[in-house]
């Protein structure tokens, strides 16, 4: 069983209903956030178990927005885009808001699909970083383990320390390729090392 069929040829909603759980005792429920679900199937599911098992009982504190959703649909995004309302709290998704969406305070990206390329991990990514006032970060829960696909410490940058240590680094020129900076150019496959077969070598690790 491969986890590309989940809740595509396969659904077990015990499965899906651990992770909006996990989800909601770990993250603050009042945060604006969308969660990426691998079919619109799928994220009317995640709709109703986040409903189900939130503090909140208001029946639009999570709301589908897809493509079939229509003028509901989008009625219901501009509310989530509004930042002076705080329902609907949570969209849950498939493709629809992967781009396009000027939301300034999501402050959750949530993520029970496989993505399948880096520049989608990008785009999505791309929308929990509108800036807000107050906001100083935002948060990625990776269900499908996206990252391990998808590490690019040119576009990620150097882990920064606590407030205060050590000195800024000058910010990286724009691509001359894309004009994006961080650059959101199609990057190769790695390909898997020689020896050992995998993509991260572990070679140096075991002789240690």
């Amino acid at each position: 069983m491969r986890k590309k069929d989940f809740n595509r040829s396969i659904e077990i909603v015990a499965r899906e209903a651990k992770r909006v759980n996990i989800y909601l005792e770990s993250a603050n429920q009042n945060e604006k956030a969308i969660v990426f679900c691998a079919t619109q199937g799928h994220a009317g599911l995640i709709r109703d178990l986040i409903n189900q098992n939130a503090r909140s009982k208001d029946p639009f504190y999570c709301v589908r927005v897809t493509a079939n959703d229509g003028e509901d649909g989008e009625r219901q995004l501009r509310a989530f885009q509004d930042n002076e309302k705080t329902i609907p709290t949570i969209l849950t998704t498939s493709q629809k808001l992967s781009t396009g969406v000027d939301a300034s305070n999501i402050r959750n990206i949530v993520l029970l699909r496989p993505v399948n390329s880096m520049i989608e991990f990008k785009q999505i990514v791309g929308r929990g970083t509108r800036l807000f006032d107050g906001k100083e970060f935002f948060t990625i829960y990776d269900y499908v383990d996206a990252f391990h696909h998808f590490a690019d410490p040119e576009w990620d940058g150097e882990p920064l320390g606590p407030e205060g240590e050590g000195e800024p680094h000058p910010p990286k020129e724009p691509c001359k390729v894309c004009g994006q900076r961080p650059c959101v150019c199609e990057k190769p496959p790695k390909e898997p090392c020689e020896i050992c077969g995998e993509l991260n070598c572990t070679c140096n690790k075991k002789k240690r």
